[in-house]
């Protein structure tokens, strides 16, 4: 498992970049039109029960990487490599895949249900075919974009091929419990081939324990931060099938998916201005670049709250089936969360120039705490209407709240980040 760096070329890093976003958009389109034909076909209790399996593990999948997947791609472009540096990797992940399985066996046991403890037996596995990603690492490091799009894309098609079929015979939930499954197996054997990695259990031989405590040693900051990120994004229905259900869950995953649906253009917008942001710490009222994605961010985040609220509001019944018209009423509150989410990721890129990143991980972490408590006190009287308005409070205060405490540089960004226009009249400074 060669890691060589080869020199980077604009051309291959420009058709690597537009093959990734061409996945991206395909899998987009395939999830809403396969997604939808799968609500109508199990109704809002029983993708509840889907849903909550996959953010309960998705909250815990921090734990199967261990954070080595950032840490990997660090270490990838140091020279030489260390020895053993991918299989080590490997190896670290199924041991974490381990670790989550352990993790379960009290919810499964808990729930006394067969089918759910089927169901979070199949989130393993699929969490176990998702530790082919550090050869996902490995190829974006070499600048073999285009493969990894490749593999997204058989991801997704095996995925489609696999929904078509379940839903064409009736089967029951179980089975679609194991698409995602199937689907990461897909994404791992092509990963895997391209990598030149097929020898899954001959890679033993190449593990090296040094190599493995720097990998940890440098990851557990990015677990930590991991699990902030997925407590903060799936903490809700989690919550929800624990305070009032499966059918709560349904309603809420479908509203969350569409509303996220449009998270996409707020990071392409600040990838796009980032490296036209000026060095240092970047004034707002010098930094032309900076002014800019902040009205861009502004605009587009008021765009997005709006288009959320409305359009993708009215298209939930029509995708997802009449039985998700209740979801509608999450979308108010969640279209507004769009506008701290657009304006959180511009402000995210001034962060990361200015070398603030602790301000990024205090964001998160007291996002994912407002968040928790939240949906404490509104789940059990509100349900997922409760849950909207937590995520909307909760984003909000990360974005705007945490800048405004922090310092009076940090103050004065989050102002111009609240309103970034120049009042009429105003002087220029």
């Amino acid at each position: 498992m060669a890691v060589g760096q080869p020199q980077a070329k604009p051309e291959r890093l420009r058709t690597s970049l537009i093959s990734q976003v061409g996945s991206q958009v395909f899998r987009l389109a395939v999830s809403i039109g396969i997604g939808g034909w799968t609500a109508r076909y199990l109704g809002p209790e029983k993708l509840g029960t889907l849903s909550y399996v996959a953010a309960l593990v998705g909250v815990l999948s921090p734990l199967g990487s261990l954070g080595v997947k950032g840490s990997l791609a660090i270490l990838l472009c140091e020279e030489p490599p260390r020895p053993g540096l991918v299989a080590t990797a490997f190896w670290i992940e199924l041991l974490g895949t381990a670790v989550i399985a352990l993790v379960l066996v009290p919810f499964a046991w808990a729930a006394r249900d067969p089918v759910l403890a089927g169901l979070m037996g199949l989130a393993v596995l699929g969490n176990l075919f998702s530790s082919a990603e550090v050869f996902e690492v490995e190829l974006l490091n070499r600048q073999q974009g285009t493969r990894v799009a490749k593999a997204g894309l058989a991801q997704t098609i095996a995925g489609a091929c696999v929904s078509v079929v379940a839903l064409l015979s009736q089967a029951p939930l179980m089975a679609f419990g194991g698409v995602q499954t199937l689907a990461m197996a897909a994404r791992a054997v092509v990963l895997s081939r391209f990598a030149n990695s097929y020898r899954f259990v001959t890679t033993l031989h190449e593990v090296s324990w040094p190599t493995a405590r720097v990998l940890l040693k440098r990851g557990w900051p990015l677990l930590l931060a991991g699990l902030s990120v997925m407590l903060y994004v799936k903490s809700d229905q989690v919550m929800l099938e624990w305070l009032r259900g499966p059918e709560e869950v349904g309603q809420y995953s479908v509203a969350v998916k569409t509303a996220e649906s449009l998270y996409f253009l707020p990071v392409i917008l600040s990838a796009t201005f980032l490296p036209r942001i000026g060095h240092g710490r970047g004034n707002f009222d010098t930094d032309t670049a900076l002014k800019r994605l902040y009205k861009a961010a502004w605009i587009l985040g008021v765009g997005m709250a709006l288009v959320t609220s409305t359009a993708l509001s009215a298209l939930i019944p029509l995708i997802f089936g009449p039985r998700f018209q209740p979801a509608q009423n999450a979308m108010i509150w969640l279209g507004l969360a769009s506008f701290a989410v657009s304006t959180g990721t511009a402000s995210s890129s001034w962060l990361q120039k200015a070398g603030l990143e602790k301000v990024s991980a205090a964001r998160t972490a007291a996002g994912c705490s407002a968040n928790i408590l939240l949906n404490l006190a509104l789940i059990p009287s509100y349900g997922f209407h409760g849950a909207a308005i937590a995520t909307f409070v909760s984003y909000g205060l990360a974005t705007f709240a945490v800048m405004a405490l922090w310092s009076e540089e940090t103050r004065a960004n989050a102002l111009k980040l609240a309103f970034p226009f120049q009042l009429v009249g105003q002087k220029a400074r």
